[in-house]
């Protein structure tokens, strides 16, 4: 394999412009591997010179003039030497709320799930207690992530029950969810 400049250093270079808005989302998912560590590129994006410098070029771009945007889910997963070169330039935003989750759910994430799995919307129907179960017990994050992953887990887990009785459908109340033995009662 060759070795090439980076795609940040590249992407940059190309667009002609260093008066950019860079957007990095979920930082706090970023891992070092053999291929470097991703946070020091922070560290020297955020240094007193504001420049993103690559090796294989072994050339500086001023990125001084430009705004960086991070976003993360869990900021405690951020090393500490990172958080510091934000400063004070760091704001916690809410994520959202249970309420939120239940209307997304009702509203978006069921319907993608039947359209997944070829369904009716009577085939597989989550009551309001259920949907609050799920995000209340069951999901830790402040997005939609992990609801989203539950309720297809939980759309499998009836598929698969229902293929062995079809004539009984699904109706999913937080009395019968038991996520945590991964069974349904």
């Amino acid at each position: 394999s060759c070795a090439k400049p980076g795609k940040l250093y590249s992407s940059i270079f190309e667009s002609g412009k260093t008066n950019i808005l860079l957007f990095c989302d979920e930082i706090d998912k970023l891992s070092v591997t053999k291929e470097g560590d991703p946070y020091s590129v922070f560290i020297k994006m955020l240094g007193p010179q504001k420049a993103l410098h690559d090796e294989y070029v072994d050339s500086d771009l001023d990125i001084s003039s430009s705004i960086i945007l991070c976003t993360a889910n869990d900021i405690d997963k951020i090393p500490s030497w990172v958080l510091n070169r934000f400063g004070n330039n760091v704001f916690h935003l809410e994520g959202y709320s249970i309420e939120d989750k239940v209307n997304i759910a009702k509203a978006h994430s069921i319907n993608a799930l039947l359209d997944e799995f070829n369904l009716n919307e009577n085939d597989i129907v989550f009551s309001d207690s259920a949907l609050q179960l799920i995000a209340k017990e069951y999901t830790k994050d402040e997005g939609m992530r992990e609801m989203n992953e539950y309720l297809r887990t939980i759309a499998c887990k009836v598929l698969v029950a229902w293929s062995s009785n079809p004539a009984k459908k699904p109706f999913l109340a937080a009395a019968f969810i038991n996520l945590a033995a991964g069974t349904f009662v």
